[in-house]
């Protein structure tokens, strides 16, 4: 409760008394009991997936999963839910629930279940499933990206970096997570694409827009991650935001060197 209380991003979600119980999760034994919660977005869910894989809080619960093929296949089922619901605009459009794409192998059901239950069955058969929470979703669509290199990720991505409510935790998780496996690479070729002179209001307003984007990242992410050049430009994203966006500004301030001239 001390660590939710101290920590916006875990507050905002723990309104949910369902993520106020997996966050309770991951600090019961055999995680030690002054073990602080992690403090980036992508390794606190990718603890609690593997929590709720392995179960355990049952009586007469089955042999440990093959946790790593149930994260692979939970990846591609995220991706699978996801990827072809947009709107006539290009714009996401994701469902409350999607059709299992392939069946989970031979003594994984019940684990997988922890993670995307079973909502129905139809009369020929076909499963339907949905994950526990959104933001479970939204971890492995961008545990899906991450996976991708960095051209391909950035055609995926391109479409949703603005105006898009179904992509605004994906996206900046995704390029925040990639980061950590080909630094620079994401980013740079989405900033190739989308930074123009903002001289008129579409493109100021996408610049704004872009901005949040980027204080996300920042807030996911330390700043020896990037590349100079990149730090840098996180550096004055915070400096010309500390009005506008104060709470943004704030959930960044693990990047000290720019604290001086935005705190």
């Amino acid at each position: 409760i001390r660590q939710i209380r101290d920590r916006p991003d875990l507050a905002l979600v723990a309104v949910v008394p369902l993520m106020l119980t997996f966050y309770c999760l991951l600090t019961e034994p055999p995680a030690p009991a002054d073990q602080p919660l992690p403090a980036r977005r992508q390794d606190l869910y990718q603890r609690l997936a593997r929590r709720l894989l392995v179960g355990g809080w049952v009586p007469n619960a089955p042999a440990a999963p093959h946790v790593e093929y149930c994260v692979g296949l939970l990846t591609d089922w995220a991706w699978h839910a996801v990827q072809y619901c947009v709107t006539p605009t290009g714009l996401g459009d994701w469902g409350d629930s999607f059709q299992q794409p392939t069946p989970p192998r031979e003594g994984e059901s019940r684990a997988i279940d922890h993670v995307a239950p079973k909502v129905g069955v139809d009369q020929e058969g076909r499963i339907t499933r949905r994950f526990v929470h959104r933001t479970v979703l939204e971890h492995f669509v961008a545990e899906y990206i991450t996976t991708l290199e960095a051209d391909e990720a950035a055609r995926i991505l391109l479409p949703h970096l603005w105006f898009d409510p179904d992509w605004k935790i994906t996206a900046p998780a995704a390029i925040a997570a990639h980061n950590r496996r080909q630094r620079g690479a994401l980013l740079g070729q989405l900033l190739d694409k989308v930074v123009h002179p903002a001289n008129d209001p579409a493109r100021q307003a996408a610049s704004r827009e872009l901005d949040k984007l980027l204080l996300a990242i920042a807030e996911q992410s330390e700043p020896g991650d990037w590349t100079p050049d990149h730090e840098g430009l996180f550096h004055a994203c915070r400096e010309r935001n500390v009005t506008r966006e104060r709470a943004a500004v704030a959930g960044t301030a693990h990047w000290a060197h720019s604290n001086q001239r935005v705190l």
